[in-house]
């Protein structure tokens, strides 16, 4: 009976627990949405939001001062899931183009096939986060 309790406690410990941030975020965007929509449909929309403001490029100096005149206001909870570095979905971003860079044996693409590129990792984004955000 000892070995079986311990497979369960085991089992119950696979998937980290999120910060509460995240879920404090998740929740307040969820609230915002209209009440017709299912959770599944509230988590898609923001996954949505949030693969976009991942997917965007943040390399032009007038962009980053953009981002943090939004970050001093701090009133979107889908732009602050993308930048929160202790939520860290960046990294997950980062980690999708890593797999398809070494997919393609490290070697670089021009940018029709980035641009193609981007938008599936995009579309696994969404599916991701739609998932991670209904657990909520």
């Amino acid at each position: 009976m000892t070995r079986a309790r311990g497979v369960v406690a085991l089992a119950c410990m696979a998937r980290p627990r999120r910060s509460g941030g995240e879920r404090a975020l998740v929740a307040e965007a969820f609230a915002a949405m209209p009440d017709t929509l299912s959770r599944r449909g509230k988590a898609l929309a923001l996954a949505r939001r949030v693969a976009g403001e991942l997917i965007t490029d943040r390399s032009d100096p007038v962009f980053r001062a953009l981002i943090r005149a939004r970050e001093a206001v701090g009133g979107d909870p889908a732009f602050r899931l993308a930048t929160d570095p202790e939520i860290s979905l960046y990294g997950l971003l980062e980690e999708l183009r890593l797999e398809r860079f070494t997919a393609r044996g490290c070697a670089w693409v021009d940018r029709e096939v980035w641009q193609r590129e981007t938008e599936e990792i995009e579309a696994e984004l969404v599916d991701r986060l739609a998932a991670r955000f209904r657990r909520k």
